[in-house]
């Protein structure tokens, strides 16, 4: 079991805008990551808060928290794209928690 969820995109929980817009890179590029998944067998879970009623960003935050603790899953993921004032910037982030 996967929990799946595409970061902000309610209320003041909004993405990082400018150069790129972040709502909309993660919803294109986690939409394939969750295909995939389901491709190999995996059921997938999405999160996501709805867009109404517009949510704070602290209640968009325990939204997803409490729903993703609510069942056990194997693997959690949040997309999200970080944004830089510059396109020099490379690279990923990989956040886990562990023992």
């Amino acid at each position: 079991m996967v929990i799946t969820y595409f970061g902000h995109g309610t209320g003041e929980d909004r993405g990082a805008e400018g150069y790129r817009n972040e709502e909309h890179d993660c919803r294109e590029y986690g939409a394939l990551v969750i295909k995939k998944f389901q491709s190999l067998g995996h059921t997938c879970y999405d999160f996501t808060p709805s867009a109404s009623p517009a949510l704070s960003l602290g209640q968009s935050l325990a939204y997803r928290v409490n729903k993703s603790n609510s069942i056990a899953s194997a693997l959690h993921l949040c997309f999200h794209v970080n944004a830089y004032e510059t396109d020099k910037a490379t690279g990923c982030e990989v956040e886990y928690i562990s023992d």
